[in-house]
């Protein structure tokens, strides 16, 4: 399965591979919420059942 990762509302596919400054989405001290959403795609012909989609997003985290 692969998966197309989104920001908030915006219909654009968010690009992982660019710097993404999240000072914006600050809510407390060291705290952040980024609102991620993401499209799952089905990478082979076997079938789907519907159901939930347990998943992880792991960030790296890097100070210029």
């Amino acid at each position: 399965m692969g998966y197309y990762l989104y920001l908030g509302d915006n219909s654009d596919v968010l690009d992982v591979s660019a710097p993404f400054n999240i000072e914006s989405y600050k809510t407390a001290d060291g705290q952040y919420a980024i609102p991620f959403k993401a499209k799952y795609l089905k990478l082979t012909d076997n079938s789907v059942n519907s159901g939930d989609v347990l998943s992880s997003l792991i960030m790296r985290v890097a100070q210029d």
